[in-house]
């Protein structure tokens, strides 16, 4: 069996996963539409509730390290996981068990406070040594930007060797990548949000259905 065939036999079961009706939240089924970053849309995924079950967890794992190695992330070379919240931190917990990272990969977290993002421990990163950032859902890629500049403002100087978004859930025609253009990345499944800017132009505000703010992601 080819790498290529298990590769797209983790898609589809990543990408069934997310659709099941406990996930793929709709406005037509939940009365709500959500907030997401800056949008307003009609279609939010609980990805939080996916990631608790470990057996997702082992399918999207599989899936973010074939996406890696398609992307040509040198996993070995990484001796720290920046995960970005606890979500992350679950998948990177997982995932420094797997056989493509040294024995001795370290995992750290950031989190938000006052605004800002942090480190809950710095001492982790050693001088010049790899990071590889791990990101749950992205819409406008702050979020990784953020955390990249985290990591490259670090006084022992790591590097970041790359960053893992499970869901991109950037706009059609988004050109978030043009700002990544220095580093690797691997993106394990792409569901375009169909989005609005504002009240004034969103339908379910005009209709008035219950908005609720899910911004955590970014």
């Amino acid at each position: 069996m080819t790498g290529g065939f298990r590769l797209s036999r983790h898609q589809e079961e990543c990408e069934r996963i997310i659709d099941a009706p406990n996930i793929c939240l709709e406005t037509s089924r939940t009365g709500e539409h959500y907030r997401l970053a800056r949008f307003h849309t009609n279609q939010y995924y609980n990805i939080s509730s996916a990631i608790g079950i470990g057996r997702n967890r082992a399918q999207f794992n599989e899936l973010l390290i074939g996406k890696s190695k398609d992307q040509d992330i040198n996993l070995h070379e990484v001796r720290v996981m920046a995960a970005t919240g606890f979500d992350a931190g679950l998948l990177a917990g997982t995932l420094q068990h797997y056989q493509d990272f040294r024995e001795d990969v370290r995992i750290t977290y950031m989190h938000e406070r006052d605004g800002e993002l942090t480190l809950r421990d710095e001492s982790v990163f050693g001088r010049d040594e790899g990071v590889l950032i791990v990101h749950t859902v992205a819409v406008s890629f702050n979020g990784v930007e953020r955390a990249i500049r985290l990591v490259q403002d670090l006084p022992s100087q790591p590097y970041v060797a790359g960053f893992l978004v499970l869901l991109d859930r950037s706009p059609v025609g988004s050109q978030w990548r043009k700002r990544f253009i220095a580093f690797k990345h691997a993106i394990g499944m792409h569901r375009p949000i169909e989005a609005y800017h504002s009240e004034e132009e969103c339908p379910s505000c005009e209709k008035g259905i219950r908005l609720l703010d899910v911004r955590e992601a970014a």
